[in-house]
């Protein structure tokens, strides 16, 4: 009997060197049926199939993989001087496979392989795009879009940092300042904004301000840096399992149990990290917020608003250009068509969708460019209604907290009726539309807004310990209860109970990945509120942390050391997707999968995704901020000439604004002077 493997969508496909035997058949056929029987490839195919004994035949069959995921011998193939190396890939499920044909086929004929194996495909029940590509017949040809970006990233890089490198130089030169924070200003502040647009490309300045995090030991909010930083470990330890669809591997049948096991419900439980990047995004938002605009009935929601599109835009579209002109030719392998189709193809088409923040909607899920850029959008849509309540908080503080709490109870009356009506499981994995559950911001905006209430709390219980006004409200007396001991012991049990259940509860569904374990009911229940369950408990957990308490809490999640690092998510956020997939689509060959491969595979993508992001957060995000920060606040001539705005507090209004922190941006943001001035001057 053939072996037969279970894939994501529960298909079930052939395995053995009967592929082999299936693949000879399928191209015997297309030659009998007379398919353009007058092509080089098939007559050349032909001719070696019916001499079993010939060198070309031998080489076909030793470099043809022998079942699904077996990549066979590329190298071997493509030796040989008769034959070539080509990769069979069904789109949306892994399954792939080496093939060595004739050297005589190309891209044109490959079609006709393409439409034949579909044909095939579809009388086996496997859905799903057949692809067939040529590795090393198809290098890559710079076309004029990336003539285009090699010529803007070169100007970019060799121009625009070189010379803000001897800007910073030559004025260091004369200085007789030693400390580094003090010329840096006295620097910023003696040259004109042309020379300062330039210096905010110099890759050291930007490298010594990334790696220089002032700290001071009161700053309580730093153990965000840390929680930052590991739940981006999380989220990419998890995008790498959810890649073993694109790992070549021998051994499929033995890995897909690890899903129905404990250690796939710990893999699942990434999807937590993101709801938390949400918290922390509002928490920090309204915090800072409310902090700048105390006592101000109006606040300027354009330039807020002016202020978030202008962090994020140019960002993200240097980002796409940058992917759009280098991918092509960042990598090579087997299963490299298949980045190139999923990234290359769509985003050439729908890159625009991102920009517009309105992917999540447009197009299909399956043409998205950048699927996974779905929580920027998410998170921008969440923001425009952040300012909101903000000032509704400001005007009227119970108002405040009817906004938000209706906020997170209309997100668990969506979520439940959404789940219930389209009976959603309550893990993703078996889900046939998971988008309108995980991706859709209409079932995601809870975990922000339970951050937003509690960012409000938070502002109490710091106006408390200096105004006696507020300590009757209900945030100081939040946070002082974790000012006791016990308290703090029994919240830091409860919320790691609730944590640690909450991550551990999908293995009771997961054991049987055939059926259902929790009915429509439970499971419309456990998808309306366990993103919010977990958020409060994250709250109870860094209660204590955040007021000064927890001394073991504050010394790990507050260390310096992630301040950097933490710095660095935005772009690591953008950048692991494609590390991941370069490093696994480049592979040559077939491997085993392990659990313990696994593992160091995810140890591996974290340190390599931080790495590369440096370079790119050199060249892109440290000027944009920088940039940005000019158009804003332009350089006067001279030190006394008054504001030209009509509203003599907009400087400093706006300078607040900046302060913001943005969805993945560090929490210790020090990529200029002002912003650490400001802090220091809080």
């Amino acid at each position: 009997m053939i072996p037969l493997i279970q894939t994501r969508n529960r298909q079930r496909v052939p395995t053995g060197s009967c592929v082999w035997v299936l693949l000879l058949l399928s191209f015997m056929a297309i030659v009998q049926l007379g398919l353009s029987y007058e092509e080089n490839c098939f007559q050349q195919l032909f001719q070696i199939l019916s001499r079993g004994d010939s060198k070309d035949h031998q080489v076909m069959f030793m470099s043809t993989g022998k079942g699904i995921n077996d990549l066979g011998q590329i190298d071997l193939c493509n030796s040989n001087p008769n034959t070539t190396f080509a990769t069979i890939m069904v789109v949306g499920a892994p399954i792939n496979l080496g093939v060595c044909l004739p050297v005589g086929c190309n891209r044109a004929n490959v079609g006709i392989i393409e439409d034949a194996l579909s044909s095939l495909a579809v009388n086996a029940g496997i859905q799903g795009e057949i692809r067939v590509s040529l590795p090393q017949n198809d290098p890559a040809v710079p076309q004029t879009n990336h003539i285009i970006g090699f010529v803007g990233f070169g100007i970019l890089f060799f121009f625009c940092s070189i010379f803000g490198v001897l800007i910073e130089y030559v004025f260091t030169i004369g200085s007789n300042e030693t400390d580094d924070s003090l010329r840096d200003k006295a620097l910023v502040r003696s040259i004109p904004a042309w020379q300062k647009f330039f210096l905010a490309f110099s890759f050291s300045r930007n490298l010594r301000k990334m790696f220089w995090t002032p700290q001071k030991d009161n700053e309580y909010l730093s153990v965000f840096n840390g929680l930052r930083v590991i739940s981006m470990f999380y989220i990419i330890f998890g995008h790498m399992h959810e890649g073993i669809g694109i790992i070549p591997s021998l051994n499929l049948q033995e890995v897909m149990p690890l899903v129905s096991s404990v250690y796939g419900s710990f893999v699942m439980g990434a999807f937590y990290s993101v709801d938390v990047f949400f918290y922390m995004s509002a928490f920090l938002g309204a915090y800072l917020m409310i902090s700048k605009f105390e006592g101000k009935r109006m606040i300027p929601l354009h330039m807020i608003y002016f202020h978030r599109f202008l962090r994020i835009l140019p960002t993200l579209g240097l980002f796409i250009a940058l992917v759009l002109t280098f991918l092509e030719f960042s990598a090579s392998g087997p299963l490299f068509e298949l980045p190139k189709f999923a990234f290359i193809g769509r985003c050439s088409r729908y890159w625009w969708t991102n920009m517009l923040f309105i992917n999540n909607f447009y197009p299909d899920r399956g043409e998205r460019c950048m699927i996974f850029l779905w929580y920027l959008a998410n998170d921008m849509w969440f923001f425009m209604f952040l300012p909101l309540i903000v000032l509704a908080y400001l005007n009227q503080k119970f108002l405040g907290y009817f906004l938000s709490i209706f906020m997170i109870i209309a997100n668990i009356v969506t979520v439940f009726t959404i789940s219930y009506l389209g009976d959603h499981p309550m893990v993703i994995l078996k889900d046939e539309n998971p988008s309108v559950i995980y991706h859709h911001p209409y079932s995601r905006f809870g975990p922000y807004f339970v951050g937003c209430l509690f960012g409000i709390f938070y502002y109490e219980w710091m106006k408390s310990e200096k105004d006696s006004n507020y300590t009757h409200l209900i945030g100081a007396r939040f946070f002082n209860l974790f000012k006791k001991a016990p308290i703090r012991i029994i919240s830091y049990i409860i919320s790691s109970a609730v944590m640690i259940g909450l991550i551990l509860v999908p293995y009771s569904e997961l054991r049987d990945l055939e059926g259902r374990t929790w009915g429509r009911v439970s499971s419309a229940f456990f998808n309306a509120l366990h993103r919010n369950v977990f958020n409060l408990a994250l709250t109870l957990f860094f209660a204590g942390a955040i007021i000064g308490k927890g001394r073991a809490i504050r010394a790990f999640f507050g260390a310096r050391v992630w301040g950097p690092w933490a710095k660095l998510t935005f772009i690591v956020y953008l950048v692991h997707i494609f590390v991941i997939t370069a490093v696994f689509s480049s592979l040559r060959s077939s491997i085993f999968i392990t659990k313990r491969l696994l593992v160091f595979y995810s140890i591996s993508m974290i340190f390599l995704s931080f790495i590369v992001s440096i370079p790119i957060a050199l060249l892109i995000e440290s000027p944009v901020l920088q940039i940005e920060r000019l158009i804003l606040f332009p350089p006067k001539e001279k030190r006394k000439q008054e504001p030209v705005h009509k509203d003599p507090n907009f400087a400093e209004t706006m300078k607040g604004t900046l302060r913001i922190n943005d969805s993945i941006a560090s929490l210790d943001d020090a990529h200029t002077e002002d912003e650490v001035d400001t802090k220091k001057n809080q």
